[in-house]
């Protein structure tokens, strides 16, 4: 079970530090998470909790985040910024790289429905239902946003099926996107995915990405030679193949054998 829960945080001044660590990144391969949270900081008393899988920072989609991005969107927010996060049977450590399912959220029962305000806040995002395709559309400013029908947060009855479809064009709008240049939001979680290597389906919501767009399991993301293990050396991906840096450049050999090949760093 896990819950969708928006935490704003804020400090007196910049010099009293925050208190959390981040993890994670799309250049990383999973999803961006709080790693450590400092005992009395900041981020304690406002609701934080080590394992919390960062859905979004001050509205941008951290899906596209890398993590030097994420950093970057925290320390421009000053002394306030607010965090929507996905955390998981109360607030127990989430394994890292574990799938970030924004339609379909169920609520626990540990976690308080009441909006505590300690420095910051936490505010419980209770019964979200499945509310039709999401979508995505990029901004005047380059962030990505996700947008779905806000419906479910309205009184009953606000939005009848003459109308719904205007004021999701208005959500749109509000977001700064050209409504007629909305996409489909890619469906990169799925039940039936299959791992790149072993062909075996994903499941239990852990999965790394090869080049950004191969999933696979992370027990397979290793050398083809020697089988050492690469989730968290760096890998090489040469033909279709995972290799270690030592065996990359076995595979790399140049042409003239006065020639000794060198590793680049992308």
């Amino acid at each position: 079970m896990s819950a969708l829960l928006r935490i704003k945080l804020s400090r007196s001044d910049s010099s009293v530090p925050w208190g959390f660590r981040l993890e994670g990144g799309l250049d990383l391969g999973h999803a961006l998470n709080i790693q450590k949270v400092t005992p009395g900081s900041v981020a304690e008393a406002c609701g934080v909790k080590p394992g919390d899988i960062i859905v979004s920072i001050n509205s941008a989609d951290t899906r596209f985040m890398k993590h030097e991005d994420a950093k970057m969107e925290i320390i421009r927010s000053n002394n306030a910024f607010e965090m929507i996060v996905e955390r998981n049977d109360g607030g127990n450590s989430m394994a890292v790289g574990a799938s970030i399912t924004l339609d379909q959220v169920s609520t626990t029962s540990e976690v308080s429905t009441q909006p505590t305000d300690i420095n910051g806040g936490v505010e419980v995002m209770c019964g979200v239902p499945k509310a039709g395709t999401a979508m995505i559309s990029q901004g005047p400013d380059g962030r990505f946003q996700r947008l779905s029908h806000s419906s479910y947060n309205s009184p009953m009855g606000l939005y009848s099926k003459s109308n719904v479809n205007t004021s999701f064009r208005s959500t749109v709008a509000s977001a700064g996107a050209d409504p007629s240049k909305i996409q489909p939001a890619p469906q990169i979680f799925g039940g039936s995915m299959r791992c790149g290597s072993c062909q075996e389906l994903i499941t239990g919501g852990q999965f790394v990405r090869v080049q950004g767009r191969i999933p696979m399991h992370p027990s397979c993301l290793k050398c083809c030679k020697c089988g050492i293990g690469l989730r968290n050396v760096g890998y090489f991906y040469i033909n279709e193949m995972l290799y270690c840096e030592t065996h990359a450049k076995q595979v790399g050999r140049p042409p003239d054998s006065n020639v000794k090949p060198v590793v680049i760093y992308k």
